[in-house]
């Protein structure tokens, strides 16, 4: 795919080992990026990585160990800018209250803060089974949004965008091939890229799950819904198909 502006986001720095950073290669363009900036280091370079970027998204093909445990803990400790938390990054926050508290404590100060769970990261971060989760996902995203001061976006077969004093909203573009290994990933990556251009979490979450959903219908009109790969969800982001 050639390099393109999708979503505004500029440059990439990945962090962490080499397999996050070829995971990084393989999805960049689904988060909007015209190129990555492959850093050595991980953790060393995330200060002034974190100085110089706009938004920092964490989580998708992380891993729970290693650098991925000590660059969380660094975003959460040492970051202010807008954070969108997704696949791994959930399942580290799950097994760290602490660094729950000290997340919620941002939120509350004003921190831009989003979470982007399916109902088995949603039910590892409030303690719940996936049936349990399924039986009122608004409602307990909404107690989660409430409780980290952030957004919630709680994804199952439909997607519920849950702020703190904040009205529910639900998404309804979409389709069941969206259901893909990487989809999330890219869905994570529009709503960073929303951030960096400076709209506020809530509005940022909901119509990135919009325009992540009106991709992939525009994709499945074209390779059917059980053919989509995360890639097809990709090549239509800021086509036709999203206006």
């Amino acid at each position: 795919m050639e390099d393109k502006y999708l979503n505004g986001v500029q440059a990439v720095p990945v962090e962490g080992g080499q397999d996050l950073r070829q995971i990084g290669n393989r999805y960049a363009h689904g988060v909007g990026a015209a190129s990555v900036c492959q850093i050595p280091g991980g953790a060393e370079n995330l200060a002034s990585d974190m100085d110089w970027a706009d938004v920092v998204a964490m989580g998708p093909g992380a891993g729970q160990y290693g650098t991925a445990f000590s660059c969380l803990e660094q975003v959460i400790r040492e970051g202010e800018k807008p954070l969108v938390l997704d696949a791994d990054g959930l399942n580290l926050l799950a097994g760290h209250p602490k660094w729950r508290e000290s997340l919620a404590g941002q939120g509350k100060a004003g921190r831009k803060i989003v979470l982007t769970p399916h109902v088995g990261e949603l039910g590892r971060l409030v303690g719940k089974t996936v049936a349990e989760c399924k039986q009122d996902l608004p409602a307990i995203g909404k107690g989660l949004a409430a409780e980290l001061h952030a957004v919630v976006v709680a994804k199952d077969a439909r997607t519920f965008i849950c702020g703190e004093n904040r009205g529910i909203c639900v998404n309804l573009s979409g389709n069941s091939g969206m259901a893909t290994a990487g989809s999330g990933d890219v869905l994570a990556g529009v709503i960073a890229g929303l951030l960096a251009q400076g709209m506020d979490a809530f509005r940022a979450a909901a119509v990135g799950a919009y325009i992540h959903g009106r991709a992939g219908d525009a994709a499945a009109a074209i390779k059917g819904e059980h053919g989509c790969m995360a890639g097809d969800i990709v090549e239509h982001i800021g086509e036709g198909g999203c206006r």
